[in-house]
């Protein structure tokens, strides 16, 4: 009779625990139970570069009525984190549906005229899209 070797290993290290966590996460994000507020919470929760361009790219997958919902929460997340993959987002969306392109413009031209002394700027390929239309 033999022994199994898997039985007798102990693992010591954290590492494969973090590894594990992430990997949790990740089937999280890839259920079919996780929503667009779901998403829109990590977000704002998530730093790490690799999480937020995942969650931004799994944004292509809602429909665009359910994503005019959230166009100021999006906005918020851009002005508070001035992400790349956000910005490429909303650029996106904004040069496909008119109705959300009015509401992101709107956005930031209130958010611009309420707080005239903000060091916020529109970003540069949103603002080309504004002169554009």
């Amino acid at each position: 009779m033999m022994k199994d070797p898997k039985k007798d290993v102990k693992v010591t290290d954290k590492q494969p625990k973090q590894k594990e966590n992430v990997g949790s996460l990740l089937k999280l994000f890839q259920s079919e139970l996780f929503t667009l507020d779901m998403c829109l919470q990590y977000l704002n929760k998530k730093n790490e570069p690799g999480i937020h361009d995942y969650l931004v790219n799994k944004l292509y997958h809602y429909p665009d009525r359910q994503i005019s919902f959230y166009i100021p929460e999006l906005c918020y997340l851009l002005i508070k984190r001035e992400s790349s993959s956000l910005e490429r987002y909303l650029l996106d969306k904004c040069t496909k549906t008119l109705e959300l392109f009015l509401k992101v413009s709107f956005y930031f031209l209130s958010s611009i005229i309420s707080n005239p002394n903000s060091d916020f700027l529109v970003p540069e390929g949103l603002w080309r899209v504004c002169k554009e239309k």
